[in-house]
């Protein structure tokens, strides 16, 4: 590797660099040791008088040395008493300059300063070394490890591309084999033989041709088949496009100042800003015209306004109730599908409380208006399917995202075949006539009755709150009271989701089955199970059937023997 090489070069230079730098170092601390530092003076004490002539002061032994500065800081050198006889005495004397002996090594200090200098490089060189060397080391490893794996992986690569060159090498050599077998077998055969093959693969290929065009046409009946029926749809669409009147004027912003005044003089009115919060499942009840639809879209609007739900309306007299098209809001009309329809919420509501609460959470809103209760248990298969209904979408529908909203001409308990403590569990809007019915229990000089009985469209909410006036939702603004002609004002759109919870069917209410299967059924030898019947069939109608119509079946099967 060549980063490797070059770290190793580079390491060679610095070592011998170091070694260099510490040689040269020591060697200049060691001569900064020798030699002299400073000049010195030789001098001895040689008087000017002497009294004894024999006496010799200059002598070898008698020379001494002292550094120049000394030398200058004083200005004599008594005479040497050692050598002044006894008993004499000689005036002190300045001491006698022999010679000046130059200094061998003047910049010392220098050499000194030098020395430490490199000794000091040599050892940060080798630290900064070490600590490279340390970092290079771990990437160093890193690499090898690296270009082991390399390795290894290619090792094996190479292993799997001589193991596959062997397999292919293997196979081809046994189709040789085998094909020369076929060969030698054919060469064996007879002419008539031959032909006879020949005859026979002609026949194989046109088979599987025949097959082909088959699944062919095929799928081209099943192309035209949902052609025929996406412009059957389309043709439908069209038609119930067309029959759409105008789509009414809703407003983004729900005027509330309007909605909810406070307390004005004597009366104090609902606010219906509370209503997110009280209202666990709604009953509306008023007489024809009061704007039961209108106050029931209206309160869903509001429902929806931070969060989308999937909306669906039970009402028998939906042909007529041009509002649920007019707000693109699925309907469902036939009472029997009503009633099935009931059915589905309560399984719905049944699994939604198996879900825990994250998964509940994932699940969407569902506001389903019940319309005509009155008319629904008049015609209904069983009754209690209302009473069922009311009590437990009522209760705990809004606990696992279920708000039902019911509409009917009366509120009370009776016509709603549920008790009236059940009754109290909804928010009860009671418009018009069935408000007037209510301020009767309140004095004829209370000021409440009397607002109620002047106007044209009055309401009153109770039930889950306590009794109190409220500013009609949608028709407030209107003097006159009309069955027909006066439009609900103040709609917001319905924030909706595409409806994907469980529809009712007509396949699911169907009580006639084909005449193939109950003749099957009369073949064996007892009723048939309900997993028999499914399987059964799906296999003669080529479709699967409803939990609805095996009951159904099972039940008949059951009855008639």
């Amino acid at each position: 590797m060549d980063w490797l090489k070059l770290f190793k070069q580079q390491n060679q230079f610095s070592i011998g660099l170091a070694i260099a730098l510490s040689l040269t170092g020591l060697g200049l601390s060691v001569y900064s040791m020798s030699g002299t530092k400073y000049d010195v003076i030789e001098f001895c004490f040689k008087p000017k008088k002497n009294n004894n002539r024999a006496v010799k002061y200059c002598t070898q032994d008698k020379q001494y040395i002292i550094p120049e500065g000394y030398w200058r800081q004083e200005n004599y050198v008594p005479t040497n008493p050692r050598f002044q006889p006894q008993g004499t005495f000689i005036l002190s004397d300045k001491a006698t300059r022999l010679r000046t002996i130059p200094a061998t090594n003047p910049i010392a200090k220098n050499w000194a300063m030098a020395s430490l200098i490199l000794l000091s490089s040599s050892t940060l060189l080798t630290s900064k070394r070490l600590q490279r060397y340390k970092k290079e080391f771990v990437a160093y490893f890193e690499q090898l490890k690296t270009d082991l794996n390399q390795e290894i992986q290619l090792n094996e690569q190479q292993r799997e591309i001589t193991t596959h060159k062997i397999a292919v090498e293997t196979e081809y050599i046994k189709d040789r084999v085998t094909r020369n077998d076929q060969i030698t077998r054919i060469k064996d055969k007879s002419e008539g033989e031959r032909e006879f093959d020949r005859e026979q693969a002609e026949k194989h290929n046109q088979l599987a041709e025949y097959q082909r065009l088959l699944q062919l046409a095929k799928f081209k009946a099943e192309i035209a088949k949902c052609e025929a029926e996406e412009a059957k749809h389309r043709s439908e669409a069209n038609r119930l496009l067309s029959a759409v009147p105008v789509p009414l004027e809703l407003t983004e912003e729900i005027d509330y100042e309007a909605l909810c005044p406070g307390k004005v003089g004597e009366l104090e009115f609902y606010d219906w800003r509370d209503l997110v919060d009280d209202a666990v499942g709604i009953i509306v009840a008023g007489n024809s015209g009061s704007g039961k639809t209108s106050v029931a879209v209206w309160v869903a609007g509001w429902l929806t306004k931070d969060e989308p739900a999937q909306v669906l309306a039970l009402d028998p007299h939906a042909n007529v109730n041009v509002l649920w098209g007019e707000l693109g809001i699925h309907a469902i009309a036939d009472f029997a599908l009503i009633e099935q329809q009931l059915i589905l919420l309560i399984e719905l509501l049944d699994s939604r409380r198996e879900l825990n609460k994250q998964q509940l959470d994932l699940e969407p809103t569902i506001i389903v208006f019940g319309d005509e209760i009155n008319a629904c248990l008049d015609s209904f298969s069983n009754k209690e399917i209302i009473e069922l209904a009311l009590r437990r979408l009522g209760s705990e529908g809004r606990k696992y995202k279920i708000i039902f909203i019911a509409l009917n001409q009366s509120s009370n308990a009776n016509d709603l075949n549920i008790s009236a403590q059940m009754r109290n569990n909804y928010l009860l809007i009671a418009l018009n006539a069935t408000a007037r019915q209510l301020a009767k229990q309140w004095k004829k000089d209370d000021p409440r009755k009397k607002h109620v009985d002047e106007l044209a469209y009055s309401c009153i909410v109770s039930g889950a709150v306590p009794e109190s006036l409220a500013i009609h939702p949608t028709h407030h603004t209107y003097k006159q009271f009309k069955k027909k002609g006066n439009k609900p004002k103040g709609l917001r759109q319905i924030n909706q989701l595409p409806l994907t919870i469980p529809l009712a069917s007509p396949e699911d209410i169907q009580t006639d089955w084909h005449k193939d299967l109950v003749a099957w059924a009369d073949q064996l030898l007892n009723v048939p199970t309900p997993d028999l019947i499914k399987e059964k069939w799906e296999e003669m109608m080529g479709h699967a059937p409803s939990s609805k119509q095996v009951e159904l079946l099972h039940e008949y099967l059951l009855n008639r023997n």
